[in-house]
């Protein structure tokens, strides 16, 4: 396979044809490494769809996530995604840092694991 356009090679010679093994190679690893990252979203979008996800209000009238029993407070909004934290963050014991961020009524993204029950 030669290359259209001019980039380093496994023995970082700028080129712009190649059809050396070591370029080959590259391109290879390359693609397994993003057919890796599609499998991982695809797990991780499956594994979000199972959790118990309801939005509700606290008692002061606030935003409230509650996932498997687990309170996140609204951090911020950015165009259609809000950013949620852990509401034990702020705690002087606990700085709890789980996040989530959710898109659409749905979590796209959890970061963190909870050191609280």
């Amino acid at each position: 396979m030669f290359h259209q356009i001019s980039r380093r090679c496994g023995a970082n010679i700028r080129h712009t044809l190649c059809g050396s093994s070591e370029c080959k190679n590259q391109e290879i690893n390359e693609l397994i490494a993003q057919s890796k990252l599609q499998n991982e979203q695809a797990r991780r979008k499956a594994e979000y769809a199972t959790l118990d996800v309801r939005f509700t209000r606290s008692s002061r009238g606030n935003n409230l996530l509650t996932i498997d029993g687990m309170r996140f407070t609204l951090n911020r909004k950015m165009k259609d995604a809000q950013y949620w934290e852990c509401v034990k963050l702020r705690c002087k014991k606990t700085k709890c840092i789980a996040r989530v961020i959710s898109k659409d009524g749905q979590v796209v993204s959890m970061r963190g694991t909870h050191n609280h029950i």
